[in-house]
């Protein structure tokens, strides 16, 4: 496996991230993977603006990429594409359970899934890519390419930033006006179908 290759493949692909700003979506979507084994399965969950489910979409198969820390996006990327073609419905923004720009080639999960989907996603991840003091002595710390924030009763803080069409600020104002919860409503469905499909 030539991870130099693949490092060169995520910045090509990382610079075709766009900022773009926030505007109210009327159909969210959440997607995420769970595994047992050597198997993977993926699922995506459309809400409209009401967390009323619109649509779901799963997929099952056999992983063909190991985990290596900063190439995430080559294990569960390709499903997660996958999936979106399953939805009738575009969705206005999307969640990803992975890094967007907090990535150190800005080329997290969530922004290869936002640039070769072409939608504005969000990245959402309880893990930073870099060493984080992780207690959370601060509401809301800017970081490079995006956020760690800490609500009233957490003791760890959700690392937030873009995959594409929004900037770091955008991306923050998306999960703040959509996620009540600490992960956001449609990446915890997602997450849940994902199990279901394995156990």
């Amino acid at each position: 496996m030539n991870l130099s290759r693949l490092a060169e493949f995520q910045i090509k692909y990382a610079s075709l991230y766009r900022p773009g700003q926030y505007l109210r979506p009327k159909i969210i979507a959440g997607l995420d993977c769970s595994y047992r084994g050597e198997l993977i399965a993926c699922a995506g969950v459309v809400l409209n603006k009401e967390g009323k489910v619109l649509q779901t979409a799963q997929i099952k198969g056999r992983v063909f990429f190991p985990y290596i820390s900063g190439y995430f996006a080559f294990r569960e990327g390709p499903w997660l594409l996958a999936l979106l073609r399953k939805f009738s419905l575009r969705p206005d923004l999307v969640f990803v359970d992975g890094n967007g720009l907090l990535h150190p080639r800005r080329a997290g999960l969530a922004v290869f899934v936002g640039v070769r989907g072409g939608l504005p996603t969000v990245g959402i991840s309880k893990k930073p890519m870099e060493d984080f003091p992780w207690e959370c002595e601060k509401r809301l710390l800017p970081l490079d390419g995006g956020f760690a924030l800490c609500r009233k009763g957490w003791k760890r803080p959700v690392f937030i930033s873009p995959g594409n069409l929004l900037s770091p600020e955008a991306a923050l104002r998306a999960y703040e006006e959509n996620s009540p919860a600490k992960i956001p409503p449609p990446i915890k469905m997602a997450h849940s179908l994902a199990r279901g499909l394995l156990y």
